[in-house]
């Protein structure tokens, strides 16, 4: 008995291989034979041609697809069209057998490479249809499932890739989606042809996506993102054309290492961790408020409004994602009162760009401004900037840096009522993100036909987040600054610098600054010196050497270590004004007894010093409003000897004409002004 039913079940196991077998060839004769009436069918769901390789059938389920081509007719140079190597498709058997229709239950597209722009057209010139196609099928379940997939960005021959996968399922009008977009980083060799090799992997941003189908659009739930670095949650939807999103979004840009096992595939397909906290958060958008139409190949973003750390922000612009894509949008933030959080600076700030996304680089054009914070008539804080540039780049270099380069701009800045310039071009702005915790910045730019060289530090550890630079100067021609600052167009010469930059405690400038062979023109008191002395040598004093070291913020300005050497001519001291324009300065000039014996005034009085040092030092202090200074020749051994031979209604006659000189120049500025 057991022989005969061992017998009998190879005999039905050979009999259900046999009926396997043809009903597989059956199967496949029959898909041969209506190959082109279902190409035709297929073609006909979409606004793009579909034509289809060879297709095979699988007993008892599974249809396999190979060499699918999808493009658009209008496309000669088949710029919107892509291929999908290998789909595999499973469906019901018995729906198949007994009622006669193809009822898929699941789709599977083989990795492939596909080109962005191409996919982001179909599915634009096709998203109703597809979604007709999933609320018309018989059962309205389906999973798709798109294994790894690069999309490629390029357009020059070059590979720019970014990664995705996708488990899609749909069940009646419900959609839940987990997939990720990862940028790889790649290399090309022309020795190898079209090959290119993986440099380097990337982070994975994830996503978890939970929405409905409606008969307008669809309305999603939530949509998730997650990244080693991020975490968002977003709902909306899409309905007549439009898109609607709100939510939130928490980034740690000082995170460190991929963590490959913690991010893994699968995981994240298994267990999504949607409510997984992300640890040292810096960076909080919150509040999102976003609208955009849809009119391809335009999205219209009627609004986005969101708080990027605590700071309102708005965005609004046009995005065409034609090729090659293109920008043309503002932003504009609104400050807080400075008691609502440490570090806030400005009332108001906004900025206007467009550009084009060409050769994996943004190009763009734009301006800006910011109006700082009212300090009730504080003299040295900043009252407004603005800028604009042009030829504006930015690109991921050789070592995947961020980068700008930046053909020209100028920023236009207000302290006191006083306008400033600074003009800028061919500026190199290189960026290091990867480094935890501090990021570094690198700059370096023509300046004033000399050379600027920066770095800045950011440290996003702290709140507010620190920023720290250092500038060097090399070689500045002062005249060219005229622009930037009235004084350097007193000295003509070479300059160098070092500046120092920090925002905490408090902004705060200081370095020194140092001019070589230069020519001091156009000084107040020095041409006071000249005409009431009859010492022509002063309007212009050729120099050697001047030098101070400064220090900057919104309390004071220090200039110390004053020096200045020429011929005939020596300055030192010091000059200090605070916030309320009060000054404060001792100052030391020395002249040359062969200077001051060409005044006439002068040289009767030289006779008492004839033995003594060929220069004559004279100590003046200033102190007082700025607008309204007052001058005091201090006391000295050659004060003491000359006032030997003059009255005292003299010094005091000198003291009141330098007071007078230095009001009317005052006077004289506020008036230009």
């Amino acid at each position: 008995m057991r022989k005969f039913l061992t017998k009998a079940k190879k005999q039905l196991l050979i009999l259900g291989l046999i009926i396997a077998c043809m009903i597989t060839i059956a199967g496949n004769v029959s898909l041969a034979v209506n190959k082109t009436a279902i190409e035709r069918e297929v073609d006909n769901c979409f606004n793009h041609d579909v034509s289809i390789g060879p297709v095979f059938y699988i007993f008892p389920n599974y249809l396999i697809l190979h060499h699918i081509v999808i493009s658009k007719a209008d496309d000669p140079l088949k710029a919107s069209s892509f291929t999908l190597p290998k789909t595999v498709m499973s469906f019901s058997f018995v729906d198949m057998i007994f009622n006669g229709f193809l009822n898929v239950s699941k789709v599977t597209l083989y990795p492939s490479t596909v080109s962005y722009y191409a996919l982001s057209r179909f599915l634009e010139d096709n998203f109703q249809e597809i979604l007709e196609i999933i609320k018309n099928s018989p059962d309205k379940n389906i999973v798709i499932r798109i294994k790894e997939t690069l999309l490629d960005f390029d357009q020059q021959g070059q590979p720019d890739y970014i990664a995705m996968e996708l488990l899609l399922k749909i069940r009646n009008n419900l959609m839940e989606g987990t997939g990720f977009f990862r940028a790889d980083q790649y290399r090309y060799s022309k020795s190898q042809g079209e090959e290119t090799q993986r440099t380097a992997q990337g982070w994975p941003l994830w996503y978890k996506l939970k929405s409905r189908l409606r008969p307008n659009g669809l309305e999603v739930d939530h949509l998730i993102l997650r990244s080693q670095v991020l975490h968002s949650k977003l709902r909306g939807g899409i309905r007549g054309g439009m898109i609607n999103v709100n939510g939130f979004v928490f980034m740690n840009s000082a995170k460190k290492d991929f963590d490959q096992e913690k991010y893994s595939t699968v995981r994240y397909f298994r267990h999504f961790p949607e409510e997984e906290a992300l640890s040292n958060v810096d960076t909080f958008i919150l509040d999102i408020d976003g609208k955009a139409a849809l009119m391809f190949p335009d999205i219209n973003i009627e609004k986005f409004d969101f708080t990027l750390n605590n700071i309102p922000v708005a965005l609004q612009g046009v995005i065409s994602i034609q090729q090659p894509l293109s920008v043309n949008a503002s932003l504009s933030f609104d400050g807080i009162p400075a008691s609502a959080g440490k570090g806030t600076f400005f009332e108001k700030a906004g900025v206007k760009i467009s550009g084009t996304l060409e050769n994996q680089a943004f190009h763009a054009n734009g301006e800006g401004f910011i109006d700082f914070i009212d300090h009730k008539g504080l003299s040295l804080s900043p009252e407004a900037a603005q800028a604009d540039f042009q030829g504006l780049l930015l690109y991921f270099d050789q070592h995947q840096r961020p980068s700008i380069d930046l053909a020209h701009g100028n920023i236009f800045y207000w302290v006191n009522k006083n306008e400033h310039k600074v003009s800028v071009r061919d500026v190199e702005v290189r960026g290091n993100i990867k480094m935890e915790a501090i990021k570094l910045i690198e700059i370096t730019a023509p300046f004033y036909e000399g050379q600027l060289k920066g770095r800045m530090w950011i440290d996003s550890t702290q709140r507010p987040s620190k920023i720290t630079s250092r500038v060097e100067l090399t070689d500045v021609d002062t005249d060219a600054m005229e622009e930037l600052l009235i004084h350097f167009a007193k000295f003509n010469g070479r300059m160098f610098s070092t500046m120092n930059f920090t925002n905490i405690p408090r902004l705060a400038l200081s370095g020194d600054v140092i001019v070589h062979d230069g020519t001091l023109t156009d000084l107040a008191f020095f041409n006071w010196l000249s005409d009431t002395f009859q010492l022509p040598d002063l309007k212009a004093i050729d120099f050697r050497k001047a030098s101070a070291q400064f220090f900057i913020d919104s309390e004071h300005i220090q200039l110390r270590d004053i020096r200045l050497r020429a011929k005939d001519v020596r300055v030192g001291g010091y000059y200090d004004m605070d916030k309320e324009n009060l000054v404060s300065s001792k100052l030391g000039l020395s002249l040359s007894q062969g200077l001051l014996g060409k005044s006439p005034k002068f040289k009767p009085i030289l006779k008492i010093f004839k033995d003594d040092d060929p220069y004559l030092g004279f100590d003046f202090q200033l102190s007082g409003n700025m607008n309204t200074m007052n001058f005091q020749w201090l006391p000295s051994e050659v004060k003491r000897r000359i006032q030997t031979r003059i009255p005292d209604f003299i010094e005091r006659l000198i003291e009141k004409d330098v007071d007078a000189m230095m009001d009317a120049g005052s006077k004289k500025s506020r008036k230009a002004d």
